[in-house]
């Protein structure tokens, strides 16, 4: 693998994260504790004997998980041991040093927006209590709570500029731009510690009472267990895939799970720089979590997205002002994959009139067969584009999509179905020699080609060149190019026009597995698996990569591993839910992979066992020339 420096880490809970270097270190304006776009803590440091626990004594990051993490320090005196914690709204920190020591705590507080650097004048108010600070600002609070010592106020203002040290340790512009922060440091908490005995740290973003602090330290290691429990309930319902590790799967629910906030129905597109809820990264992995058995959250979400629509377009970023193209496009998707695994009657009723007013608005933007957008209202949003190509694959699917679940809830409207037609009509304009250009009037080599066979936009004979391109022109051995390296516009240091795209490359995989080309789909897998995961971060996947495979943008995002539980099931195993007529198709296919699979459909328990071509289940089983279909 490839480490720029030292590796980082995410814990996150409901919203809650913690980012920090796995050697301890806080090196950069992103480090620290957050809650949703807010900053409270910078860093927090321990010294034990005099001297700090720092990257100079740290011995190995000993376990971790999206909500634990385990350090080993080797000061002067003897090892120590500090367990992190995340929890709703608070980070625990436990000290365990094997003999007995003094021990000093300080923590640098630095309450703001993410998008804040250096305000002069900032000032907090302190109110100390028994065994803990509250630190106030603007009627924010962080909140700092131990089981033992004593707060010794020393009142410390000043600035700091933590990026120093990840530019120094080789991360890119993209991590952190060095600007200058505020520090304030409210003084220092004072302990003598025995071997075996320890010191608990509550680092809250709220304030809490003596209660809840009790129960914060108490209940901490219960809930990383609790949490252990529902990763590999998780995990567990994948059993095996062949070509897939159980340990990939795993993290792979672990990391899934991180960016959720269940609380406020939310899917944070990343951490840290995305910490927000992006609409359209959400409803890209929306599909997933409905193949982790969480079709109440899939719910969930997608009632807080219908409820920020306005005449049936959506903003990308919830509260926001953009209304990007492709967003009402893939909610449409969205919902009716939520319907064919739940066959809710109930929420396509509630539905249905924003589902009419999205296809009223993707039929406003048909322009001579086409959908038609100007400036920067795809994905691709540092670019201008027009007429862009995955849009009228988002769409064409969108509209099919949109026209059965009218058809069901007895609304019908034909224009749907028609506008989806219309658009597979007119994708011969986007045919080239070898390719599918990414616009009508540019000759661009791009991946957003991908997503014409990924939704069979295209015909057969166009999805088989496309998918020869990507494997001649697009997949490099680190993953998908956004445009070729033979286009004219590409730039390896570009971003839309160069960058590698984790999350196009599992567009790629699912598109190979849908038609036959199992050689690209593995291998796409196995690049993600092998050069893209844990590069930067630990068990999850960077934003971007440059084309020589050193990670870039943000090191911890949603999409670019979101996209594979469902990437998996309909596409390499060939699994569709229709919990309409009660059943599960399991396409049979020119190579077959070996898995086991329980899903949760219709209150039911569905196991799932491919073996050489054979499907065994616990439920009825009719086979035709093409799939197996199981009874539920």
């Amino acid at each position: 693998m490839f480490y720029m420096g030292d590796g980082v880490h995410v814990l996150a809970k409901n919203g809650t994260f913690l980012f920090r270097f796995d050697n301890g270190e806080f090196g950069s304006k992103w480090c620290g504790i957050w809650n949703g776009d807010k900053k409270y803590y910078d860093y927090f440091a321990f010294k034990v004997n005099g001297e700090f626990l720092s990257a100079e004594n740290f011995v190995k990051l000993d376990f971790y998980n999206s909500v634990f993490a385990k350090h080993l320090f080797r000061p002067k005196t003897g090892p120590v041991i500090e367990e992190t914690i995340c929890l709703d709204g608070a980070l625990l920190v436990k000290l365990r040093p094997e003999f007995d020591c003094d021990v000093s705590f300080e923590a640098g507080v630095n309450i703001r927006d993410r998008a804040e650097d250096f305000i002069d004048n900032k000032r907090y108010n302190i109110t100390e209590r028994d065994n803990s600070i509250d630190i106030g600002l603007d009627g924010l609070t962080a909140m700092l709570a131990f089981d033992t010592g004593k707060f010794e106020k020393r009142e410390y203002y000043g600035v700091h500029s933590p990026g120093a040290y990840a530019r120094n340790k080789g991360y890119s512009k993209h991590f952190d731009d060095c600007a200058v922060e505020n520090k304030y440091v409210p003084g220092v908490i004072n302990a003598h510690v025995r071997a075996g005995e320890g010191m608990n740290v509550v680092l809250s973003t709220k304030a809490l009472d003596k209660d809840a602090i009790y129960k914060t330290i108490k209940n901490g290691t219960q809930n990383v267990r609790l949490h252990a429990s529902i990763i590999n309930a998780l995990s567990a319902s994948y059993g095996h895939v062949s070509g897939v590790s159980g340990e990939f799967i795993e993290d792979c629910m672990d990391a899934m799970i991180s960016y959720a906030n269940f609380s406020m129905k939310e899917i944070y597109a990343g951490f840290p720089f995305f910490n927000q809820f992006w609409l359209r990264d959400a409803l890209l992995v929306l599909p997933s979590f409905l193949c982790i058995n969480n079709a109440v959250f899939v719910k969930d979400v997608l009632k807080r997205i219908r409820s920020a629509g306005k005449g049936g377009a959506f903003p990308n970023l919830a509260g926001g002002s953009l209304f990007s193209a492709d967003v009402p496009a893939l909610f449409l998707i969205a919902v009716k994959e939520y319907l064919d695994w739940t066959h809710d009657l109930d929420m396509l009723r509630e539905s249905s009139t924003v589902i009419k007013d999205s296809v009223a608005y993707g039929i406003g933007l048909l322009d001579g067969g086409l959908i038609h957008d100007s400036g920067k209202l795809t994905w691709m949003d540092t670019l201008d584009r027009e007429y862009s190509v995955e849009l009228q694959a988002l769409w064409a699917k969108a509209f099919d999509c949109a026209s059965d679940m009218l058809r069901l809830a007895g609304r019908y409207y034909d224009e749907a179905k028609m506008s989806s037609e219309t658009i597979k009509s007119n994708m011969h304009r986007y045919k080239r020699l070898g390719y599918v250009s990414d616009q009508v009037k540019l000759d661009i080599n791009s991946a957003n080609q991908l997503f014409t066979v990924l939704f069979e936009t295209v015909d057969e004979n166009t999805s088989r060149i496309v998918l020869e391109n990507a494997e001649k022109n697009l997949l490099s051995e680190q993953g998908v190019l956004s445009v070729s390296a033979k286009d004219a516009i590409y730039d390896p240091n570009g971003y839309h026009n160069g960058a590698i795209w984790p999350f196009l490359t599992a567009v790629l995989a699912g598109a190979a597995f849908g038609h036959g080309r199992f050689d690209i789909g593995r291998r796409c897998l196995d690049i993600i698996t092998s050069k893209n995961f844990g590069v930067q971060c630990k068990s999850r996947i960077n934003e971007i990569l440059e084309p020589s495979g050193v990670p870039r943008g943000c090191p911890s995002q949603a999409w670019s591993i979101g996209l594979l539980p469902f990437v998996i099931d309909r596409f390499m195993l060939g699994i569709n839910v229709d919990a309409a007529a009660s059943k599960v198709l399991v396409r049979k296919s020119i190579e077959t992979v070996d898995f086991s699979r329980t899903l949760n459909l219709n209150r039911r328990e569905i196991r799932l066992t491919m073996k050489n071509g054979r499907l065994s289940s616990n439920a009825k089983i009719v086979e035709s020339s093409d799939y197996f279909t199981v009874i539920v």
